[in-house]
């Protein structure tokens, strides 16, 4: 009886040590499972990460050999893409260096564009006429930005043009409306038109490099209110800042000779600085500049004299005193 007892104990005991060891068992396989799921997530977190940033070249796109057989020019082609994405190198491994002329223009709905950095020039009319284009970065390559090339696209917001650029082109950014724009030290010209009518500019500050502004190349900026110009400027074109209606004061760089139509229309205007070194104040200097009341002449009163002015360049202005180093000169009504 006894032995009968014990055994069944016995075998009371083997059962319960096995269950355990199961339950363990089954505890250690738990465990390694959520690690092994836990690093799945990890490398694919990863993975779709690495997708995210290598952005895919848009298909579709066509590209032209150049005369050098060794890079192409690209355009539209028959890409439908909203965002566009252009290669450095073509499908068939020729470096992409230039948009083309019109290679975008008028393409309503894209959104972005991505330049390469293998680019160098961007052709005229590139991108004009792109109303949904809102996105746009200018890579450290590119050298010059052809005529028209963004014109029209009323929607990018901001911009930056890089050191690398060297010619801003005629109406180049002309309409953007709600443009803001920052121009690093490469360029040395801005052409006519290259942000007329750019109503959402504020503040332009030129680098040291700009020596010549075109005609018109900042009218009818309604909103600019402040601009600064530096000594390396020698040639302010007809009609540079006219209509800029709010701007309220200005001062022209020492190296600038002669001021044509350059501020008329700027009603918002108080005053203006003017350095010696101006020989001649053209026709519509400053017509219709109303709110003029002081130009602050860096000179005598006899140099004054002896600059070269038209007949109509004070047309229509209010009645300013110009201040001189040794006095002032009322307005001769």
């Amino acid at each position: 009886m006894k032995k009968g007892l014990i055994a069944i104990v016995a075998a009371l005991v083997i059962c319960i040590a096995a269950a355990a060891v199961t339950a363990c068992g089954k505890k250690e396989s738990d465990s390694t499972s959520v690690s092994s799921a836990s690093e799945s997530i990890t490398d694919t977190e990863s993975t779709s990460e690495i997708t995210g940033e290598e952005l895919q070249p848009s298909v579709g796109l066509s590209y032209k050999i150049n005369e050098d057989e060794k890079t192409c020019t690209v355009s539209r082609g028959v890409c439908t893409d909203v965002n566009i994405v252009i290669p450095s190198v073509s499908p068939d491994g020729y470096a992409v260096t230039a948009i083309a002329d019109s290679a975008f223009e008028n393409c309503g709905g894209i959104m972005s564009i991505t330049i390469p950095s293998s680019a160098t020039s961007i052709g005229n009319g590139a991108f004009a006429g792109c109303i949904d284009l809102t996105s746009v970065k200018i890579p450290n390559s590119v050298i010059s930005i052809g005529n028209n090339a963004f014109s029209g696209c009323s929607r990018i917001k901001s911009i930056t043009i890089p050191s690398s650029v060297t010619s801003i082109g005629g109406g180049a950014f002309k309409g953007c409306a709600g443009l803001s724009v920052t121009i690093a030290s490469g360029a040395k010209y801005i052409c006519e038109n290259a942000f007329s009518d750019c109503a959402g500019l504020v503040n332009i500050t030129m680098p040291n490099n700009i020596t010549s502004i075109g005609n018109n190349a900042f009218s009818g900026c309604s909103g600019l209110t402040n601009i600064t110009m530096p000594d390396s400027v020698t040639s302010i074109g007809n009609n540079a800042f006219s209509g800029c209606s709010g701007l309220t004061n200005i001062t022209i760089p020492n190296s600038v000779t002669s001021i044509n139509g350059a501020f008329s229309g700027c009603i918002g205007l108080t005053s203006i600085t003017i350095p010696n070194s101006v020989i001649s104040i053209g026709r519509y200097a400053f017509i219709s500049c109303r709110n003029l009341t002081n130009i602050y002449y860096n000179g005598t009163i006899e140099q004054w004299n002896r600059i070269n002015k038209n007949y109509a360049w004070d047309l229509d202005t209010g009645d300013y005193t110009v201040h001189c180093t040794d006095g002032d000169i009322k307005k001769d009504n």
